[in-house]
């Protein structure tokens, strides 16, 4: 006979975890309100861009003037907030503005800024193709610059940043500490730049001094310092630095209580700690709820009962139903809560290897999408603990 899976002798290592509640007070995330830059970041597809529109969404409700922005090509904000987010602040309700970031035209923008009559000459000149191409985090570097311009032009309190999954977020995070130590005086590209520089400087001093040097005279030579112009992206990059290692901004982990998941989330940690960036908390969202909760001791009773399970099935076959419906309820039952002593394994696994607070959220019995279904998964990630919630109540009585 099939062995029953919750019999009372199955062994199950994650069947040992004990069911949690919220793993941290929420008042981690209700800090969020106290910073000016807060980042979500994560492997793709555990509901980053939901957390992110719910926390702006909930922050603005607070009264905070917050600008929501995405930097993941993927147009889910728009999906998110169910409303068509462009290239420039949109207005979404209230407090809250939206929109997309692109890092190509941010770069465009600082060229243009720095040389408005030789933009395409300087994007098209070799040199800047090949330094472009050493400064991989280039588009991400000037990226951040424009929320930080973006914040103080406009004056939000709180820019919450979207960012593409784990590995282009690294990019992002990592671009200014990158570029300014590609920048240190010894480097292939201060080299080059330095070259070319000498090599203008002698082109202007006629061909014949060129010819000598058996250079060739390249007639399109841009009259642009182009060295200039990279110690200014390098001096762009430590203001940036010392923005994303300010008390002010953080960093919050969105991860699911998977295997893989959460793997990539602590090697996630470990990276953002060495940029020195202050992480706020881990969201371990699409936590499978405990449907059985305190009446889990009697299914597991149940399902051991043969006689009463006979008798359901009969009971469901006089009143007109497949009598296999019972056996799949139950296997259904036994399934789901299967799936939350896994979610379990991997939430103890979490919380053994990382100091940083936790915070679950439920998974949700459909996709989050619309302003209206925000608001209630905002809800879920900031409500307050039973405990913190009587003590206000009380309070307000008192008063």
């Amino acid at each position: 006979m099939r062995r029953e899976l919750f019999s009372r002798n199955a062994t199950f290592k994650c069947a040992k975890v004990k069911p949690r509640g919220r793993t941290v007070p929420p008042a981690s995330l209700r800090q969020l309100q106290d910073h000016r830059l807060v980042i979500f970041a994560g492997k793709g597809g555990v509901g980053k861009t939901t957390c992110s529109s719910a926390s702006a969404l909930w922050l603005s409700e607070q009264g905070k003037h917050v600008l929501v922005v995405t930097v993941d090509p993927a147009k889910r904000l728009k999906d998110s907030l169910g409303v068509d987010v462009g290239f420039t602040a949109t207005p979404i309700t209230g407090n809250l503005h939206a929109m997309m970031l692109d890092p190509k035209t941010v770069v465009a923008e600082y060229v243009k800024k720095y040389a408005p009559d030789k933009y395409e000459e300087v994007v098209k000149h070799d040199l800047f193709k090949y330094v472009s191409e050493h400064m991989p985090g280039l588009n991400e570097l000037l990226a951040i610059g424009k929320l930080t311009d973006l914040r103080d032009a406009e004056h939000y309190d709180i820019i919450v940043v979207d960012t593409a999954p784990t590995g282009h977020a690294l990019n992002f995070l990592s671009a200014p500490r990158y570029i300014k130590e590609l920048f240190e005086e010894q480097s292939l590209v201060v080299l080059a730049l330095k070259t070319y520089k000498l090599y203008a400087g002698l082109r202007k001093m006629g061909s014949t001094v060129l010819g000598m040097l058996k250079l060739k005279v390249d007639e399109g030579t841009v009259d642009i310092d182009f060295e200039a112009l990279f110690k200014s992206i390098a001096a762009e990059a430590e203001r940036i630095n010392k923005m994303l290692t300010d008390p002010s901004t953080v960093l919050n982990v969105v991860t699911v209580p998977e295997r893989m998941p959460v793997e990539e989330s602590l090697e996630l940690l470990d990276k953002v700690k060495e940029l020195g960036i202050g992480v706020g908390v881990i969201i371990v969202n699409k936590v499978q709820p405990d449907e059985l909760a305190e009446l889990r001791q009697d299914f597991l009773d149940l399902n051991q009962d043969e006689g009463t399970k006979e008798t359901l099935k009969d009971v469901v076959a006089k009143a007109g139903y497949d009598p296999r419906l019972m056996k799949r309820v139950v296997s259904a039952v036994e399934f789901s809560d299967l799936r939350r002593q896994m979610n379990l394994h991997w939430l103890r696994e979490l919380q053994e290897r990382s100091t940083v607070p936790v915070v679950e959220v439920p998974l949700q019995k459909r996709d989050v999408a619309g302003l209206e279904e925000l608001h209630g998964f905002g809800a879920q990630l900031f409500a307050e603990p039973p405990a913190q919630a009587h003590r206000a109540k009380a309070h307000h009585a008192n008063r």
